[in-house]
């Protein structure tokens, strides 16, 4: 671990060679300690598979990452696919250089990145469980995979679709 101002700080685990300023990625945001803040995930026996009953926290959250779809599309960034699960969220962020770069940037080069729209949202859910007195924290940093090939995006879009129907052997759950 590094140290700025006698303060603790991870290393990062993103990778040296990548500016993570266009791609497509795959990321994983998880809750602090596991805890199921978005919901809860069950069988129904109508339709013979688990279902995801979203919490009201879980809703916002939904709805967090779909004005984010909006929000940033000028900006070339967008979330063709996720899934809000009981203690994380998978997403699919898209982040074209091809960005309208007319639109005033207030945080220099970083409004415009993975790290930015991650931290945009982490932000987003606190406050308003902040406004609410809701319980809820986030583990610090996310998991993010560059997707290099048609191949991975297939098997991670797969993943991604098919995580509520597998929670029970989910390495979160």
């Amino acid at each position: 671990m590094k140290t700025i101002q006698n303060l603790y700080r991870r290393d990062t685990t993103r990778v040296s060679w990548h500016s993570y300023n266009d791609g497509l990625y795959f990321v994983t945001i998880c809750t602090k300690n596991k805890i199921h803040y978005f919901g809860h995930i069950g069988y129904n026996p109508n339709l013979g598979n688990n279902q995801m009953s979203l919490s009201p926290l879980g809703q916002y959250m939904t709805n967090t990452i779909i004005q984010t779809n909006t929000i940033r599309e000028k900006q070339g960034i967008s979330i063709p696919l996720f899934t809000v699960m009981p203690n994380h969220i998978h997403l699919l962020v898209q982040i074209s250089s091809d960005a309208d770069t007319s639109i005033p940037n207030h945080f220099g080069t970083q409004s415009n990145n993975l790290a930015s729209t991650i931290r945009g949202i982490k932000s987003t859910v606190t406050s308003h469980a902040k406004k609410f007195n809701l319980p809820f924290a986030w583990q610090p940093n996310y998991h993010e995979h560059i997707i290099r090939d048609q191949t991975e995006l297939n098997l991670i879009s797969t993943y991604i679709e098919s995580n509520i129907a597998n929670w029970n052997t989910d390495c979160y759950h």
